[in-house]
């Protein structure tokens, strides 16, 4: 019996809708091979509209009680892993595609969108796709430096949804202050770096991390402000600085007066808020929540959680799932029920990155999405 077939041509004439109906039952694999096929094809399958219908069908899905799973990217110097978690169990832990040859220094930037921002530091990024494991190389963005001394460098990844584009953000500060000396960014639609040809004054002197977190379009540091006094001592107040992706424009989110403002360790993303937490010597951590962006009225203590730790451990959490809270605890992932007041350890056995000196780990939670880097 004589095979019948469709060539790319006859696939090519079909109506929009139809081929849309057609490729929507393509498993991801097989839908990253049809790229390759034909320029229309790739054209349809990379098209906005395809790929939020397409994500709608298959990565949107919740389940029973209303929950979607849960999609992460582990980074270490050692690794570079997804993990898959419905729940409390975890699906897959699956290598993906190695972007870079080595990741000895590589660190993870951010997530937005479906897409996640690897860097090899200092300034080798890679825009890498974890659902359907494609990769961009991105263009070395040139040289930072303006003076002998070491720059402290600040990065973020976003997403300008006006635009629809992709935003890698990169900046440097030589000395103390007020002040960005380099500002460069770079825009996956153009492909081509830009950059802030001076320096730039903005609301923050110092930060505790050079990686950001993205809440709401805004990339978002925890930085100081004030003075030194040489006979009062530091007179500086912590302070949450932003990058707005759409605006290209520098903000200052101001925290609780009745936070302890001295405690503030660090920052962190729940359920599209951002969270700052706050630590006491006796181990237990604060979680306050800004519910409403931008209204400082709008800070709450959500959660106030002790949790089994050594004092000098890094305790952030990742997520909400089902009623409780993922939190990365140095190397171990764990889950909190603030009800109960319970932790619960997760992929025991299972996680194979061993703590060594010099190593670490990042950890983001990424939308499964079929978008090209």
């Amino acid at each position: 019996m004589e095979r019948s077939s469709i060539n790319t041509l006859d696939f090519d004439s079909f109506p929009n809708d139809v081929k849309t109906k057609i490729l929507c039952g393509v498993p991801v694999k097989t839908l990253c091979v049809l790229k390759c096929v034909s320029k229309a094809l790739n054209t349809q399958i990379k098209s906005p509209v395809f790929t939020k219908f397409y994500d709608k069908l298959h990565f949107n899905r919740t389940s029973g009680d209303g929950m979607k799973p849960i999609a992460l990217l582990a980074v270490s110097n050692l690794s570079l892993n997804t993990l898959d978690i419905d729940h409390k169990i975890p699906a897959s832990v699956l290598p993906i595609r190695r972007s870079v040859k080595d990741t000895s220094d590589l660190r993870l930037i951010g997530s937005a969108n479906g897409l996640v921002c690897l860097c090899r530091l200092p300034y080798s990024f890679t825009l890498v796709n974890p659902t359907t494991q494609e990769f961009r190389v991105v263009p070395y963005p040139g040289s930072f430096q303006v003076s002998r001394q070491p720059p402290f460098r600040l990065y973020a990844f976003g997403y300008d949804r006006e635009q629809d584009d992709f935003i890698i953000f990169s900046a440097a500060a030589h000395h103390y202050g007020s002040w960005l000396s380099v500002i460069k960014f770079y825009s996956a639609k153009a492909e081509s770096w830009e950059d802030i040809p001076a320096a730039v004054k903005v609301p923050a002197h110092a930060f505790s991390s050079e990686f950001s977190v993205y809440v709401n379009g805004v990339a978002h540091w925890l930085g100081w402000t004030g003075f030194i006094d040489p006979y009062k001592g530091d007179l500086l107040v912590r302070k949450i600085m932003g990058f707005n992706f759409a605006s290209k424009e520098f903000e200052l989110l101001m925290l609780d007066e009745n936070m302890d403002e001295g405690e503030v360790t660090g920052l962190a993303e729940l359920g599209g808020c951002i969270c700052a937490l706050v630590e006491y010597y006796d181990q237990s951590l604060d979680i306050w929540v800004m519910e409403d962006y931008g209204v400082v009225e709008s800070w709450r203590k959500t959660f106030s959680i002790k949790l089994r730790a050594s004092p000098s451990a890094f305790i952030s959490p990742i997520c909400y799932a089902d009623n409780e809270i993922l939190f990365q605890i140095d190397y171990e992932f764990v889950f909190y029920d603030p009800e109960a007041n319970t932790t619960s350890e997760l992929m025991s056995g299972i996680w194979t990155i061993k703590k060594k000196k010099g190593s670490w780990l990042d950890i983001v939670r990424y939308e499964k999405s079929i978008v090209s880097p």
